[in-house]
């Protein structure tokens, strides 16, 4: 839970003196709980809790600053073993007078591992540097972006560290207030122990509608696919994740922003054959500055409507 309040209080730290100087800031918070079974008598429960925060500063001459995290704490229930994650992402960009943007941005991604006796060890972080152009206006809001990543293996040792290539496209057009549709590609390729080729991909589509001033209904569908050729070998493997949820703005009720949400989630994998996972995901939501909270940010809809910059980080967020 600690990590939950650090994070929160970075969020603070870093909104405080660009909303200050900003002409424009807008993002949220969501604090989210889950639980997935498989599809066994056997199964016991995977509970997850998450922390996720988005935040855009706008400034008068064009310069535009962002910032986010995702923070996971996964424990299985069966083994015993928690796997939390982190995820910071910045960018740096700027909004010319024709709508189109450009950004650079950093983004680091990590992933640990704790056994029985809660000894903490770091199973793998990824740096992750890159530029991204756009364009934004009049609904549409497209972007596509590379990136080159170093990632650190288990233990974080030295020998273990190897470059990755990613790339990615976002897209999503919105109708007024009432609906958003978008989709979202992000790829990872890499080369490493004798394989010829190894990579990853993320693609999704997803759509929220705002049935009434409090009431909005998302959705996603995200398929993650891999390839790993070996000498003459070649292994792929696919997971699919849809999903379907709802909101309700409390801020009437309560007196404060806040939105509290609810998700289903069913997943396959090829790996698994013939058994698949499914879901439940709680959050509730509080708004940043200007704007309105499409989606919840542990959903499967905003991460496929706002990727990371790896498959590696993007399948962790839309799973």
């Amino acid at each position: 839970m600690s990590t939950k309040f650090g994070a929160l209080a970075f969020t603070v730290a870093l909104a405080s003196p660009f909303a200050a100087f900003a002409q424009d800031y807008s993002g949220a918070l969501t604090l989210g709980y889950s639980e997935t079974g498989w599809d066994s008598v056997y199964s016991v429960p995977t509970k997850t809790v998450t922390f996720d925060g988005r935040i855009k500063f706008a400034f008068e001459n064009g310069l535009t600053f962002g910032a986010r995290f995702n923070k996971l704490d996964k424990e299985d229930g069966y083994s015993e073993t928690s796997t939390p994650g982190d995820l910071k992402s910045f960018d740096l960009g700027y909004t010319f007078s024709n709508n189109m943007k450009a950004a650079a941005f950093y983004e680091s991604f990590s992933l640990d591992y704790e056994d029985e006796g809660d000894v903490e060890k770091d199973y793998s972080t990824m740096d992750t540097t890159g530029i991204e152009i756009g364009y934004e206006a009049d609904g549409i809001d497209v972007a596509v972006f590379a990136a080159k990543s170093k990632m650190g293996g288990p233990g974080g040792d030295v020998g273990s560290d190897y470059s990755l290539r990613s790339s990615g496209i976002r897209a999503s057009y919105s109708i007024g207030e009432k609906l958003t549709i978008g989709v979202s590609v992000v790829k990872t390729d890499w080369d490493i122990f004798g394989s010829d080729l190894k990579q990853m991909t993320t693609k999704g589509i997803a759509a929220v509608y705002s049935a009434t001033d409090k009431i909005n209904i998302f959705a996603g569908l995200v398929e993650l696919t891999g390839a790993e050729s070996i000498m003459w070998r070649t292994d792929t493997y696919q997971d699919r994740t849809i999903s379907l949820g709802a909101s309700y703005d409390l801020t009437d009720n309560i007196g404060v922003p806040m939105i509290a949400s609810l998700e289903l989630a069913r997943s396959s994998s090829s790996v698994h054959s013939g058994y698949g996972t499914e879901a439940v995901r709680f959050g509730l939501s509080i708004p940043l500055g200007k704007g309105k909270i499409k989606a919840p940010l542990n959903s499967t809809a905003d991460a496929i409507l706002n990727p990371s910059r790896s498959a590696f980080s993007q399948a962790h967020l839309s799973f």
